[in-house]
């Protein structure tokens, strides 16, 4: 089942989408004077109401094999991607609904001498990632794999653990050593 509603200008957004993906209710949007952007999304993949943004050129949004992206009908999920940054999914993770995850903070703030003090970061979430609703997933942050973000969490910065509870705000390890099953 394909359902996807593109907006994109000049160059865009080019999309690789796997086998056996399902994509329903989603938008996909390149801002201004976006290019060369990317979005991957590998084979069995089921992803529901999701908007992917583009706010740059030169950013990569890849879901990997089989994951899932369960937002509600009345809610979507936001992946978003500033310039020359990857937002990375691996394979088997689930996200909930009204989830938001961005690597840019949209306006640039600049120093006296003229350096950006607030670049673009990539975000990386290892396989079989869990994700509650409502968490916001920031620039630079690392989730490794079989881990969880509880609901309503705000991730800020990269954690180095796999296997962990991640939840609050912001986020710390709440357990560590733990699992879990779809």
């Amino acid at each position: 089942m394909l359902s996807i509603k593109i907006q994109a200008w000049q160059d865009g957004v080019n999309m690789e989408i796997g086998d056996n993906v399902r994509i329903y209710k989603c938008k996909i949007s390149a801002e201004g004077r976006s290019k060369n952007n990317h979005l991957i999304i590998c084979n069995g993949a089921d992803v529901q109401n999701t908007n992917f943004s583009y706010f740059g050129s030169n950013s990569t949004i890849r879901l990997g094999e089989y994951v899932k992206i369960n937002a509600g009908a009345k809610t979507k999920t936001s992946l978003q991607v500033g310039s020359n940054t990857t937002l990375h999914i691996g394979k088997g993770s689930l996200l909930s609904n009204s989830i938001i995850i961005c690597t840019t903070d949209f306006h640039p703030v600049i120093n006296e001498e003229g350096m950006r003090l607030n670049p673009d970061k990539d975000i990386f979430v290892g396989e079989n990632v869990w994700i509650g609703r409502n968490a916001y997933i920031g620039k630079g942050a690392t989730i490794l794999s079989q881990s969880i973000v509880g609901a309503f969490s705000v991730v800020t910065k990269s954690f180095s653990q796999e296997n962990i509870l991640i939840a609050g705000n912001p986020a710390r390890v709440r357990k560590e050593k733990i699992s879990w099953t779809r």
